[in-house]
């Protein structure tokens, strides 16, 4: 029988032979004899009647195993990007002047004057009251100088 189909029942030759689809999450290869004859994977992902595992996509990552389908991968967490495919969990945090917004894979967006992008950020940090950040992708905001201020508009 082909790959992706199973058979479950004893057949006299190969016209009688019923195969079906192997079950979403699952993946069936030549010689399947259940509709969950293989275990997906983690970093996977094996839509009905597949006959190989796909990686989840970047920008995603594959928690557990059996996952059914790319929508059913998790997104990546806000604050880390996940840019290759296959991955098991987002590990990679957002560097440093950059923020990783959920579901990022390598486009993370650069950290924009008036505020601040640590390792790891979900999002920019405004610069607070008596400090400032006039150059764009910086970790930290700066103290204003003695007889200094910093009007934000």
């Amino acid at each position: 029988h082909l790959p992706s189909r199973y058979c479950d029942e004893p057949a006299i030759n190969s016209d009688t032979i019923e195969t079906k689809l192997c079950r979403a999450g699952y993946f069936c290869d030549y010689g399947s004899t259940s509709a969950t004859q293989a275990n997906c994977g983690k970093g996977f992902y094996c839509p009905e009647g597949t006959e190989r595992k796909e990686q989840c996509p970047e920008g995603s990552f594959g928690p557990t195993e059996n996952i059914p389908d790319a929508d059913s991968c998790t997104a990546c967490r806000a604050g880390f990007r996940c840019p290759e495919p296959g991955l098991q969990d987002a590990t990679e945090a957002c560097p440093s002047g950059y923020y990783c917004e959920t579901g990022t894979a390598s486009d993370e967006k650069l950290c924009s004057k008036g505020h601040m992008c640590d390792t790891g950020a979900a999002s920019q940090t405004p610069c607070e009251p008596g400090t400032f950040q006039d150059n764009e992708g910086m970790s930290e905001c700066l103290v204003c100088q003695v007889r200094f201020f910093f009007m934000t508009s």
